[in-house]
């Protein structure tokens, strides 16, 4: 029978003196050591910043969608503040308006307050602070009656003047011209 041997089997017959023993190359597997080591942390390094990156071009496309969101407000808010200060003029013109004319309803009582019993009236005409009345009266001392306790109003009439007088089927037919006080803007 013969021996077959599978395995290559490697007998060294040197004395155990002479034989080299194999010493670990400590340069080449501190070097092996701390490039495993690099390249790991270069594998880590890159991950991280590469997750952060990510982060951050999340945040800027969030930022920049935030940006025309707040852009679209304020131009919101420019149009309500245009139509505010077109508002404000409005009004502003309206109560220079109002405030040039004078009280009207105050005017009218004054006038209703002052007319003597045989006075009536038959026309008011108003335009650009005065004022005329026309009317008819059954004696001369009623009208005078009349202009002066219409000028005891000095905060709603100045200048009461009889503008003319005549006679008319026993009736004194008379127009009165009273300059009007405008309103002091509150």
């Amino acid at each position: 029978m013969e021996l077959k041997n599978v395995y290559p089997v490697k007998v060294n017959l040197l004395p155990a003196q002479l034989t080299v023993k194999k010493t670990p190359n400590w340069v080449r597997l501190f070097f092996m050591v701390l490039l495993i080591s690099l390249s790991v942390l270069y594998a880590f390094s890159f991950l991280m910043l590469s997750d952060k990156v990510f982060l951050a071009r999340t945040q800027t496309e969030e930022l920049r969608s935030r940006v025309e969101v707040l852009r679209r407000e304020e131009q919101k808010l420019r149009n309500v503040e245009e139509r505010v200060a077109a508002l404000e003029k409005r009004l502003d013109l309206l109560q220079s308006l109002v405030g040039a004319e004078p009280d009207w309803l105050r005017v009218f009582e004054a006038i209703g307050n002052s007319l003597p019993e045989d006075v009536y009236l038959e026309r008011f005409r108003a335009s650009q602070g005065e004022m005329r009345l026309e009317g008819k009266a059954f004696s001369i001392f009623s009208i005078a009656q009349l202009i002066s306790t219409l000028s005891n109003y000095e905060d709603l009439f100045r200048e009461v003047d009889l503008e003319s007088l005549s006679l008319e089927e026993s009736l004194y037919k008379f127009t009165l011209k009273a300059g009007l006080v405008e309103k002091s803007a509150s």
